[in-house]
């Protein structure tokens, strides 16, 4: 049993994806596995099912956006040192 083994299932935090489940590992590696994001965004509103703004300090000065993770649902393949429970 690998140690990407011990991480299957798991719901952990990755310093530039943010909110991660790993749902396997790569072929023929130990320490390597794959994650799906799971990090809506800021704005995401749970109570609700829907995104609502966020207040940002924006280049032009302050102001608003939608708070939404675009890479919501992507895979990566990512060595586990890079991982943390939650």
């Amino acid at each position: 049993m690998s140690q990407a083994d011990n991480f299957l299932g798991k719901i952990c935090n990755h310093k530039k994806l943010g909110r991660v489940e790993v749902i396997g590992k790569k072929e023929k590696s130990i320490t390597v596995v794959l994650v799906e994001q799971i990090d809506k965004g800021e704005g995401f509103n749970d109570t609700y099912n829907r995104f609502t703004g966020v207040k940002m300090n924006l280049n032009n000065g302050k102001g608003w956006m939608r708070g939404q993770n675009y890479d919501y649902g992507k895979q990566d393949y990512v060595h586990i040192k890079e991982l943390s429970y939650d």
